[in-house]
């Protein structure tokens, strides 16, 4: 494979010779040793091209068919298209490949009639086809639903093939990367006929403060020549300023899994954040609660201030949200806090509602003063400016969290989030509501009260 490679411009790297020696092992009855092949590398690896000279030496040397795809169809052809330029260009395939580019039925036809297909990926897309080799590329973007549904085609389409193999290549992904993550799982498990190769940065590798060696420690590239240059540990430092996000660089660049492709938290920030601190009069505390966005969970924050600044602690946490409203009447029962308080959105309105019935007074937020909680908070985290219990709860509810634009700027989105994110959500209306009685500024909005 690696004489293809070279032969189409794009000599093989180490990693990539690697991963081609070991996918092409095969079996005494000339099945693969591993039907599946999962490649994960940070973005300018060359995995592309990889898949490219593998692909051709599949339909050159072993005249077997390959059907690629990526992300969205357009990518899919767009990329394929790259294998016409470079077997356009190259000497050795030039004169021998027959290209054909008309829609839904593009191919570049080797010597011997293998052909390597560009396809959409959904399930349609094979149907009425046997294909031997499958890759899919930047399998990241893929959800569990999607990637099931094209299983399900792929899976049938190969049954009766005798050296078939599937490629899942990309970057990593982020917790709604279901797909993805499922096979990298099986992979490293070390699930019978499945390999996995992954590289990326390693879990002591800082993203607040990285440097050309980090880099040049994780990533397979650096030092070699790709796409016409050689890669340095400075190319990847300077894609920060283009990555979008820190979560977004994190993932592409570093090949980690992220929580979100937004990280408006990010990890090292939460962390830093963490304190051991005296627990105050429970008449100091306020009390929120809030209720994640499937309903399967909820969770109940106390806040008050040290110094100054808020601290923020889980008190309760767990299955379901009947329990919210019993529990947070039994606490303003017997610890009488300064306040109560939630946001009026999502489940957590019925656990207000039970408690107005219960005749306990309730601090909600409207939209608007959310949205200025929202902002509030990561200006907080920003500058220093708010502490909290250091608890793995919280610390993945906050890495879940994810923005949306509102009339009033940007408010945190339980929708949009992944994962459970009350905890979060009801430390943004803790330390929210803590601020409006600590500055003894004009109330909320209180229901169960006398007044009201």
């Amino acid at each position: 494979m690696g004489l293809i490679a070279g032969a189409l411009g794009t000599p093989f790297i180490p990693w990539q010779q690697y991963v081609a020696d070991v996918a092409g092992e095969r079996l005494p009855d000339g099945e693969y040793a591993y039907q599946v092949v999962v490649v994960s590398v940070p973005r300018q690896s060359g995995k592309t091209t990889l898949l490219r000279a593998v692909g051709a030496h599949r339909c050159m040397v072993c005249g077997r068919d390959v059907f690629y795809t990526a992300q969205t169809g357009k990518d899919a052809r767009e990329r394929w298209l790259d294998l016409v330029t470079a077997v356009r260009g190259a000497e050795a395939f030039k004169r021998v490949v027959d290209v054909r580019l008309a829609a839904g039925s593009s191919r570049v036809i080797f010597p011997g009639g293998a052909a390597f297909r560009a396809f959409a990926p959904t399930a349609e897309s094979l149907h009425g086809y046997t294909p031997p080799t499958v890759m899919l590329d930047e399998a990241f973007a893929l959800s569990g639903a999607e990637g099931a549904l094209l299983m399900g085609a792929i899976g049938p389409a190969q049954m009766t093939v005798v050296d078939k193999q599937l490629w899942i290549v990309s970057t990593m992904g982020t917790a709604e990367s279901e797909f993805l993550n499922e096979w990298l799982a099986k992979g490293m498990a070390g699930t019978p006929r499945v390999a996995a190769f992954v590289w990326g940065a390693g879990a002591d590798v800082d993203f607040s403060s990285l440097t050309e060696a980090d880099v040049a420690g994780y990533h397979p590239a650096v030092g070699f020549r790709i796409n016409g240059k050689v890669l340095t540990a400075a190319n990847i430092l300077e894609a920060r300023h283009t990555a979008g996000s820190a979560a977004e660089y994190e993932r592409a660049y570093g090949n980690r899994l992220t929580t979100t492709a937004s990280n408006l938290v990010p990890a090292e920030a939460w962390r830093h954040l963490a304190a051991e601190v005296p627990a105050p009069a429970t008449s100091d505390l306020v009390l929120s609660y809030d209720v994640a966005h499937d309903r399967q969970s909820a969770t109940i924050m106390a806040t008050w201030d040290v110094d100054g600044v808020p601290h923020g602690q889980v008190l309760m946490a767990g299955p379901g949200y009947g329990w919210v409203a019993p529990a947070v009447q039994d606490l303003r029962d017997s610890w009488r806090p300064r306040a109560i308080a939630a946001d009026d959105g999502g489940a957590a309105r019925e656990v207000t509602d039970a408690l107005v019935l219960a005749g306990v007074p309730v601090r909600t937020l409207t939209l608007r003063e959310f949205s200025t909680a929202s902002g509030r908070l990561l200006a907080r985290v920003a500058e220093d400016d708010l502490s909290h219990d250091g608890s793995r709860l919280l610390a993945d509810s906050v890495a879940g969290l994810v923005a949306r634009p509102s009339s009033d700027g940007l408010v945190l989105s339980r929708r949009h989030s992944t994962g459970d994110t009350s905890a979060a959500i009801a430390l943004t209306v803790g330390a929210h509501v803590l601020e409006r009685v600590h500055g003894d500024q004009s109330p909320l909005v209180e229901f169960g009260s006398p007044a009201a």
